[in-house]
């Protein structure tokens, strides 16, 4: 605005001593022209900027002195680039020379200009073409000048037409222009108001912002303060441009006054300020957004784009949601900080699904109909130089509730902040309703196209990693997942060039501890996948119950798992995951199975002898389970497998492949002491027994069961040593077994007495005769032991 004014005073100046000078030609020789020369040097003089008149000179004497002109062109001070500083299509202007001449008084006409034309370029230097640099005047007359007192000015009005106006800042790289500008005004005079209408269309051209605005106020201004005063100023706009968060932004600016001072810079003041606005656009969720801003004490210096706000308040509305903003603090200049804003704001409560209906989207199917029915929130806010903080936060999102704060360092590449904390969250709730199979809604359909996904792309989100850039906390009390339930959950996770790291992760479940961390790198074509588990006392019975609706196995399970692999699918880094497993289960049960019931049962079936009752509730202890493993190629590979089970030792190895989720094991079950049962029966030819066993099927349900084969086969083995053992003249068995088939060749009674007599020598017995009686003495009861025939 200060510099409108100086232009249009600047070129008011000229007109008005082009009207003196033609005047006075017109006086003496009624040829002006033939003194185009005269006058363009006359000008010259006055404002050090060289004239060009190429049109036609009128002169009117009544009813008071005019003059009109046809195209003229005023020059650029030196230095500056261009010919052209500004110029018009015609101008008019009348001046009254006797109040001049008696009052010392200048009043002007209606100044009309059609076609006004200027460029204002302001250097790197500073230096701007609008400041007029008249000739230096001699001491003596500059002295005389100071002290004689400047006539008032009365301008009848001021009347622009097909204006344009181009502004160049080489400071800062800005550029704007005003085409089609008209400008209306009322009498002018010195402390009494006027009418002014101005209306234009004006453009940016680094972004490509421009618009429509309309200015309509009373306006009084004051010279010896420099200062223009607008009362009731109304100010209606419309924005377009790609920089723009809306395809258009209209409204409406009012206020009581606005004060504008014109000094070494120029300042605008406005005590209250109205504004009405509304955005509209295809890239509007819904439309349209409207709102209402009030604002309190606003002082803005409009060379520096620099002030202050006492305080504002804005009320948003849109898509069903309402958005109630206040605050305060300063603006400054980019160089200089940029804006140093603080205040609060509050989110009416608002249904999400309704907010996704106005935005287009599809209404979500969730496992529980009434998620995503309210949100509402409220904090603090502070803006910044590229920072900006949302403090103090309380958000409730149906039964959730999440405070602390969030903030951005940056807006082009943004670092994002956060502490945050949330009471209690059920994401099942948030998942697909599950089908009649049990499968969420969704998931029958991407079991079909899992292979068609695969194919298409990945699903490790590694564009979207390589874009995060994150740093912060989120602790959650109670966390519900995949149906499994975790407290006191804690994250710290940070995210930037393509890497992320969630490290520490905690949280208490199921009566033990969880502690981990998870890093990705995705900075390479294929993302490498880190990580290190440790749970201790997981009560594994409540997990998988929970879980997968089963409960075989219980036992407080212990472990750790540090693995890497690498692969923009899950399937491809579980299929690559190298490292070490070590696992332990203590106090355990396995539900559904009794292990000696099984082994008494295929005893009996051997031995052709009737079944032992099955138990009521088949479950067998497993007092303690420690296996540690290598993990190759996504397979876990165990040869360290050690439990102990009543009676039982355990051994052995297996495999467990993460991919196909199965497993296969090979066990041995060592009996270690002769086993007791709750019937007070009991088995003595077992102790010592080695029984095989073999676990095998999918992770959810493995199936347990003896092998049959080996264990006979262990069995006659055993037996053909002690008969061996017995006819290479051995007094007792081996390993003598507590009631066992096979009795001693000598009763303790006689041995050590004399020899019985002599008796009928039987017929030797070769290794395979004893083996096929070993057999038959296994499957069968034993029979008694014939009577030696007398010699």
């Amino acid at each position: 605005m200060n510099r409108v004014m100086k232009l249009i005073a600047g070129l008011v100046g000229v007109l008005l001593v082009l009207a003196l000078a033609i005047a006075l030609a017109v006086a003496v020789l009624f040829d002006p022209k033939e003194f185009q020369p005269l006058l363009a040097q006359s000008v010259e003089k006055a404002t050090g900027r060289k004239l060009s008149l190429e049109g036609d000179i009128g002169l009117d004497f009544f009813p008071c002195c005019s003059i009109r002109l046809g195209r003229a062109r005023l020059g650029n001070p030196p230095g500056f680039a261009g010919d052209s500083f500004a110029s018009v299509e015609n101008a008019e202007l009348s001046i009254r020379l006797w109040p001049l001449l008696t009052e010392r008084r200048v009043e002007i006409g209606v100044v009309s200009l059609d076609g006004l034309d200027a460029n204002l370029l302001l250097r790197k230097d500073g230096v701007a073409n609008w400041e007029f640099a008249p000739q230096q005047a001699p001491d003596g007359a500059a002295a005389a000048a100071a002290e004689t007192p400047a006539p008032e000015l009365h301008i009848g009005g001021i009347r622009i037409r097909s204006g344009q106006l181009a502004y160049r800042d080489e400071q800062d790289g800005s550029a704007y222009r005003a085409e089609q500008l008209q400008l209306d005004t009322g009498s002018i005079s010195p402390g009494v108001p006027f009418d002014l209408q101005l209306t234009t269309h004006f453009s940016e051209e680094s972004d490509g912002l421009g618009g429509e605005i309309a200015l309509r106020a009373s306006a009084l201004l004051d010279p010896a303060t420099s200062k223009l005063t607008l009362t009731k100023p109304q100010l209606d706009f419309g924005l377009t441009g790609a920089s723009l968060p809306a395809q258009t932004i209209e409204g409406k600016l009012s206020a009581v006054a606005a004060n504008l001072a014109f000094g070494a810079s120029s300042e605008l003041v406005i005590p209250a300020l109205q504004a009405d606005f509304s955005m509209k656009g295809r890239n509007i969720p819904g439309g349209s957004i409207s709102g209402k801003l009030a604002l309190e004490g606003l002082a803005l210096d409009i060379d520096k784009l620099a002030g202050a706000i006492k305080a504002f308040k804005a009320d948003i509305d849109g898509l069903g949601a309402r958005l109630a903003l206040e605050g305060g603090g300063r603006l400054r200049p980019g160089s200089a900080g940029g804006a140093e804003l603080a205040g609060r704001f509050k989110l009416e409560p608002l249904s999400p699904r309704s907010l996704l209906a106005a935005l287009g989207e599809p209404e979500p199917k969730t496992a529980d109909p009434k998620a995503l029915t309210r949100l509402a929130g409220s904090g603090a806010w502070s803006l910044g130089k590229d920072v900006l903080d949302l403090k103090g936060l309380d958000i409730q999102l149906d039964d959730s509730r999440l405070t602390g704060s969030l903030g951005l360092n940056g807006f082009d590449k943004p670092m994002t902040r956060f502490d945050l904390r949330i009471d209690q969250l059920d994401l099942d709730r948030y998942l697909a309703p599950a089908t009649a199979g049990g499968a969420t809604a969704g998931q029958d359909q991407n079991k079909n196209k899992d292979k068609a996904a695969a194919a298409a792309g990945d699903d490790i989100p590694v564009e979207t990693l390589r874009g995060m850039r994150l740093d912060g906390r989120i602790g959650i009390g109670k966390l519900v997942f995949a149906k499994t339930h975790l407290t006191d959950v804690s994250a710290t996770v940070r995210a930037d060039g393509g890497r992320l790291r969630l490290d520490p992760l905690a949280a208490q479940l199921y009566g033990g501890s969880y502690r981990g961390s998870v890093a990705i790198d995705a900075s390479g074509p294929k993302a490498q996948v880190t990580l290190d588990q440790q749970i201790s006392a997981l009560q594994l019975g409540s997990i998988l119950r929970d879980r997968y609706q089963t409960d075989k196995l219980a036992g407080a399970l212990s472990g750790r798992i540090s693995a890497s692999g690498s692969g923009n699918r899950s399937d491809d880094i579980l299929a690559t995951l190298d490292g070490k497993v070590a696992l332990s289960l203590a106090d355990g049960v396995y539900q559904g199975t009794d292990l000696w019931h099984e082994i008494r049962s295929a005893r009996a079936r051997l031995r052709g002898e009737a079944a032992p009752p099955a138990p009521a509730k088949p479950q067998t202890p497993l007092e303690a389970v420690e296996m540690t493993g290598t993990l190759a190629d996504g397979v876990l590979r165990d040869d360290q497998l050690l439990a102990q089970i009543p009676f039982l030792r355990l051994t052995g190895k297996g495999a467990l492949n993460l991919v196909a989720r199965n497993m296969d094991y090979a066990l041995q079950a060592q009996v270690f002491e002769t086993p007791v049962f709750e019937d007070g029966s009991s088995i003595k030819d077992l102790k010592g027994l080695a029984i095989p066993l073999t676990v095998k099927g999918p992770l959810e349900k493995p199936k347990v069961s003896v092998d049959i084969k080996n264990m006979v086969a262990g069995a006659a083995v055993q037996k053909l040593k002690d008969r061996l053992f017995r006819r290479l003249g051995g007094a007792d068995e081996p390993a003598a077994t507590e009631g066992s088939a096979s009795a001693p060749a000598t009763s303790p009674a006689t041995a050590g007495s004399e020899p019985p007599p002599a008796t009928v020598p039987q017929k030797e017995e070769k290794p395979r005769d004893v083996l096929k009686r070993s057999l038959r003495d296994l499957l069968k009861p034993a029979q008694p032991a014939p009577e030696p025939q007398q010699q």
